[in-house]
């Protein structure tokens, strides 16, 4: 039976929030009689991603895991998780879902407690190849988990069911519309454009890293932008390094370049292999559970993906990663579209098979 109300739970970062509106987006065009809510935090980053979305979701006051943070904000966000509850039973009851999909950050926690205590349908999307820790409690509850990976550890794999990570339906350019979309300096450069996605919180390392390649004699005639959420508007750092605000909208930055240079989220590896794009993935080291190198572990031996660790001992090695021929060997935008578009079709059907069934 084809639920009448579907309620999605995703916050802390575009990793979470990224894929549940492009699950959501697909019900409302292939399901169109279920009706769709969102559950947030209240972090200023869910927000703006949700609303570029025009998408104002029901929130619940929630900052972030107490476990690791400094004793004075570990005692108020203990205090948070506490009124969640109260807050989350309340937009349970009046959103009364027939099924909720939990897509992490911590903002999934009470609901999946309060679901399961309620005798809510509830299923659980890991985005990343280690399952996070709400992802791990759900399991041991007994709630069913579907995965973006092959891989969903420490879960055995008849813990969860391989889906894909959700992503968006994307609007891809003609490379001059892009630069001007993004307003950067024209005339568009004609040598090699790489995109750097730094994750939406940002990476002041990753820059640095950028900005040191950018600097290398045999670079000068690449042109780097280079998403900052610090920024407020493109800004020149140097005559081939642009800094970019952050975007909601990817689709003019994905146009732009040749190649991508980013961090090993799973919505960007997602995207990326989708579109058939040339990147370089470069780890995170500090992500919780160490996730980011076991995602991009799930991109070793693909094509036109090659792995970075990050090590500033190691430059050469990026470098010539950027420099190999086969990592400015596109597909032909007609068939980046369609090929994107097949998968996302493909990835969200698998996920509410997963979740109606």
């Amino acid at each position: 039976m084809t639920p009448g109300r579907v309620l999605l739970v995703a916050g802390g970062t575009g990793g979470h929030v990224l894929p549940a509106i492009a699950f959501g987006g697909w019900i409302r065009r292939k399901h169109p009689g279920t009706e769709v809510g969102y559950v947030s935090g209240t972090r200023q980053v869910e927000l703006e991603i949700y609303r570029a979305s025009s998408i104002e979701p029901m929130t619940v006051e929630i900052e972030g895991s107490p476990i690791g943070a400094p004793r004075g904000r570990r005692i108020k966000r203990w205090a948070s998780i506490i009124r969640s509850f109260v807050t989350a039973g309340r937009l349970l009851k009046k959103f009364n879902p027939d099924l909720c999909v939990l897509f992490g950050g911590y903002v999934s926690a009470t609901s999946l407690i309060l679901c399961r205590a309620r005798g809510i349908r509830a299923v659980v999307h890991e985005q990343n190849a280690r399952a996070g820790r709400i992802t791990r409690l759900a399991s041991r509850l007994g709630v069913p988990v579907a995965s973006g990976w092959e891989a969903c550890a420490p879960l055995r794999r008849a813990d969860f069911t391989p889906v894909g990570v959700p992503i968006r339906s994307l609007r891809l350019t003609e490379r001059d519309e892009a630069w001007r979309t993004l307003g950067l300096p024209e005339p568009r450069p004609s040598g090699p454009v790489a995109a750097v996605l730094t994750g939406s919180l940002g990476s002041s390392r990753m820059r640095d890293i950028i900005e040191n390649l950018a600097n290398r004699e045999d670079f000068q005639d690449w042109s780097f932008i280079v998403s900052d959420p610090g920024a407020s508007a493109p800004e020149k750092k140097l005559h081939n390094l642009t800094l970019l605000p952050a975007r909601w909208d990817i689709a003019p930055v994905y146009s732009a370049a040749d190649m991508l240079i980013a961090r090993a989220g799973a919505s960007t590896l997602s995207e990326a292999c989708a579109m058939g794009i040339p990147s370089v993935v470069i780890p995170w080291g500090g992500a919780a559970d160490d996730h980011q190198t076991e995602n991009a572990r799930m991109m070793e031996g693909r094509e036109n993906i090659a792995i970075w660790p990050e090590d500033r001992d190691r430059m050469d090695e990026l470098a010539q990663k950027l420099h190999d021929y086969k990592f400015l060997r596109r597909a032909p935008r007609s068939e980046a579209v369609e090929k994107m578009y097949n998968v996302a079709e493909s990835i969200c059907e698998g996920l509410w098979s997963f979740a109606a069934s």
